[in-house]
């Protein structure tokens, strides 16, 4: 428990040196994943799923609030609200798999359009989500058994906030 509460501690130190990887885009919900480095001396990465907000930054914070009680502990980050985690959650009824959640969201600036060959900009809220399996593993990595079934849940869930 204290490994991965660390874990992403120092994943959300070195936000900064985060890189964009899109996955879907789709008429339903666009979402992307972010590769965000352990630390800048590392290769190792934890993966992000970031989505838009559909009414305020802090949904997913509030649905699992709403579904799974206060949260076990909060960390802070650079963003508009701090991680907050839940640890060992029960998602799904098809499997018995517990998952360590970690939720955030942030307001971030987004390219628009050019005036006068100037770029401009607009600020968009997103919502975010970090995911371990009982084995400590990146549920967002690309070959995760839970990795489309977690992005649909959250998205969809959050929207619905049920």
């Amino acid at each position: 428990m204290r490994k991965i509460i660390l874990f992403i501690v120092i994943v959300l130190t070195v936000y900064s040196c985060s890189t964009n990887k899109e996955i879907n885009n789709s008429k339903h919900h666009e979402f992307v994943l972010i590769e965000i480095p352990i630390d800048e001396n590392s290769n190792q990465k934890v993966n992000e799923l970031r989505f838009p907000s559909s009414l305020m930054i802090g949904e997913t914070q509030l649905f699992m609030q709403n579904k799974f009680g206060k949260h076990i502990n909060e960390i802070p980050t650079n963003r508009a609200f701090p991680m907050q985690i839940w640890t060992k959650v029960k998602l799904f009824d098809w499997t018995n798999e517990l998952f360590t959640i970690g939720v955030c969201g942030d307001i971030i600036n987004t390219p628009t359009i050019k005036i006068d060959n100037k770029q401009k900009y607009s600020k968009m809220g997103y919502n975010s989500v970090i995911v371990f399996d009982s084995k400590n593993e990146d549920c967002f990595n690309a070959n995760h058994q839970y990795r489309d079934s977690l992005a649909n849940y959250f998205i969809l869930k959050t929207k619905r906030n049920k």
